[in-house]
């Protein structure tokens, strides 16, 4: 089994945590485990299959680990998000001061971005981090130096469905909490993966355009969680790293973003205040590490690619954006558990109908911008949004007033540590829809915007919606 030393990591953290350490380039390149290129496979293929029987293999491991080391099942859970509450489990598993005790209060809560006033933007690479180090710790519990964790493309509606390994009840894989149909082969709605966060020019929100780490995040990642699970399980952050598909999940959520990147599209590396931003993760050993951004802003860095990548693409100079709005819901809506449907109207000093100021915008993109939107529980379901669905109409994903779906994972106050999140607001891009019903006569004076859940909302969500615009920049 290849060891990773203690004193390799630590040097490999922190800038200037030592006075010998090392650059992270430097370190990796002097781990035997890193030598050439490691590739993470779908997990539907020939060699992701053979990947996560290794993996169900090293679950059941961790899972019986002592719980007071940082390579437990428990800890990397609690890493994500303690569901039973930090403080009394810290209480619990370490009645008393220890180096573990100090390692779990500095790790746990930590995850990106759901805490309450966290950056949006440090959400792609603390998941990066956290799947990186992670695999590392499945890599040693193996035995196999070249174990790398598949990812579950559920954007290829052939592998719709979580993948069969998962729905093993032998299985360390196994969780039966799971929401209905999950374990028994139903495949998840096209329209809750559709990969338009690929379509985002820049890395961080651009006026109304969310940028490509929030769009990512607030859609087809939070979809995939809701649909999964339960506000025990994947369908709540607290819960979600309990079940072992949420690596899967993140896996590809860390493909996605390297497409991204592959597209000629550029993250903030001009930032320092994100390009140096550190967090706190555990080695193989249970040691301490500290990992910065810049050594986790490209997968080259450290030395795994993906067996597949989808295509993106964003030009070489970004224009600056004038938002304007084109209409309005100013009023706080609180969303029903049946279908919404909510008037726009049109601003002051707007006066043409919302079809003709379509026919000006002259090269610009329209957005649908849903702010500040807020829950007190979890739905437990998504939410499918239309433009001028026609009343009396059968609303589905196929139907040309369909612009998109948004979900409440990551918005709701669920866990004795998560009081007071902070409230997200949902940019769909519109453009193409929005001139389609306008060629088609069907775009109203003022637009209407209808929220239709799918399935039964839960009755104590009480989510709601802060203001709702259609914007054009």
């Amino acid at each position: 089994m290849t060891r990773i030393s203690r004193r390799s990591l630590l040097a490999a953290g922190a800038l200037g945590a030592a006075a010998d350490a090392i650059p992270f380039s430097t370190w990796i390149k002097q781990q035997a485990w890193a030598q050439g290129s490691r590739v993470r496979y779908n997990a539907y293929s020939t060699q992701g299959k053979a990947m996560l029987a290794k993996y169900k293999d090293a679950v059941a491991r961790m899972m019986n680990t002592p719980e007071q080391s940082p390579t437990c099942w428990t800890f990397q859970w609690y890493t994500h998000w303690c569901g039973p509450g930090k403080a009394n489990e810290l209480n619990r598993i370490y009645p008393h001061s220890s180096p573990q005790r100090t390692l779990a209060d500095e790790m746990w809560n930590t995850c990106q971005a759901h805490g309450p006033g966290e950056r949006e933007d440090f959400f792609l690479p603390w998941h990066r981090m956290f799947v990186y180090y992670f695999e590392m710790i499945v890599r040693q519990m193996s035995s196999d130096p070249s174990f790398t964790l598949p990812y579950w493309n559920y954007s290829n509606a052939a592998q719709g469905a979580i993948p069969p390994e998962f729905a093993v009840t032998s299985s360390s894989l196994y969780r039966s909490n799971r929401n209905p149909g999950v374990n028994t082969g139903a495949k998840i709605p096209p329209s809750y993966v559709v990969l338009t966060a690929l379509n985002q020019k820049t890395y961080s929100q651009n006026g109304a355009a969310q940028g490509v780490c929030a769009a990512i995040d607030f859609g087809i990642h939070g979809n995939v969680h809701v649909w999964v699970g339960d506000s025990m399980n994947m369908g709540a952050v607290p819960w979600a790293a309990r079940d072992p598909i949420f690596w899967m999940h993140h896996c590809n959520i860390d493909r996605l973003w390297a497409s991204w990147n592959r597209g000629n599209c550029k993250n903030p590396t001009q930032d320092s205040s994100w390009m140096d931003k550190q967090f706190t993760f555990a080695d193989v050993q249970g040691n301490k590490v500290v990992a910065t951004v810049r050594n986790f802003d490209d997968i080259a860095k450290l030395g795994y690619t993906y067996a597949e990548f989808e295509p993106a693409s964003c030009p070489a100079a970004i224009a600056k954006v004038s938002p304007a709005v084109l209409a309005t819901l100013a009023s706080p809506t609180e969303v029903a558990r049946t279908p919404l449907h909510l008037n726009l109207t049109t601003p002051a000093g707007r006066v043409a109908a919302l079809s003709e100021q379509v026919k000006s915008l002259d090269g610009k993109s329209v957005y649908l911008v849903l702010q500040n939107v807020e829950a007190a529980a979890a739905p437990g379901v998504v939410y499918n949004v239309y433009l001028d669905l026609p009343q009396g109409a059968s609303p589905s994903p196929e139907s040309p007033n369909y612009v998109g779906t948004i979900n409440f994972f990551g918005v709701t106050m669920i866990g004795a540590d998560m009081h007071g999140m902070t409230p997200r607001s949902f940019s769909l891009d519109v453009t193409d829809k929005i001139k389609a019903l306008q060629a088609s006569g069907a775009l109203a004076r003022t637009p209407t915007v209808s929220l239709v859940p799918q399935g039964e909302p839960a009755a104590t969500a009480k989510a709601t919606i802060a203001k709702v615009q259609l914007v054009a920049q």
